[in-house]
């Protein structure tokens, strides 16, 4: 697991989690279902400076199966894990929070598609000896660059509370995940070399 301290959230982010398709404490990555704040059920940390905690989970399973590998990577959000404080006082700070917040999720849609781009551009380089390995070294490289994505992405956003990069960065968000449709379906299957 692995945990990013932020001055105004905490994005929580693991793999190689094994979850149910549809379970009920998770709500997997959609381009039509947006988080809202019913979807925190976590219990906030009383000690804690953020306002939200978002744990984000990316269960990632691979097989070599009738000489082809199959990959399956997916981005989900756990509910339970995950908290947020209510600012009733100014609940338009509650909607630009969690657009930010929605924002991570895709971020992270994003470099799960990115992965899936990339074992399929490299399927020649990929054999049933060395399957293991590579996947493991992709989920390496993903997981650092995601981390380097969300860092740059609350700096430049201040957290959310920069509108006019949080608007920039909603904008640029949108055409990355258009721009990769072609690598929505979670399961990447392709031969492989002997």
């Amino acid at each position: 697991m692995k945990k990013s301290n932020l001055f105004t959230i905490a994005l929580i982010a693991a793999w190689f989690v094994v979850l149910p398709q549809h379970s009920p404490d998770t709500i997997k990555w959609s381009p039509v279902r947006k988080l809202t704040l019913q979807d925190y059920k976590g219990k906030p940390d009383p000690t804690s400076k953020f306002k939200a905690v978002s744990y984000l989970v990316r269960p990632t399973n691979w097989i070599f199966r009738n000489d082809s590998i199959y990959v399956s990577l997916s981005t989900f959000f756990r509910p339970s894990a995950s908290w947020f404080i209510r600012d009733e006082a100014v609940p338009a700070n509650e909607d630009q929070l969690l657009v930010h917040e929605q924002g991570h999720f895709d971020l992270d849609e994003i470099e799960i598609r990115k992965a899936r781009k990339r074992f399929l551009k490299n399927q020649q380089t990929i054999t049933k000896y060395n399957y293991k390995r590579v996947v493991e070294q992709y989920i390496s490289e993903i997981t650092y660059f995601l981390e380097q994505r969300h860092r740059q992405y609350d700096q430049e956003t201040d957290f959310s509370l920069n509108g006019v990069q949080q608007e920039a960065w909603n904008d640029k968000i949108a055409v990355e995940l258009k721009s990769l449709e072609a690598y929505t379906n979670e399961r990447v299957v392709f031969p492989v070399r002997k």
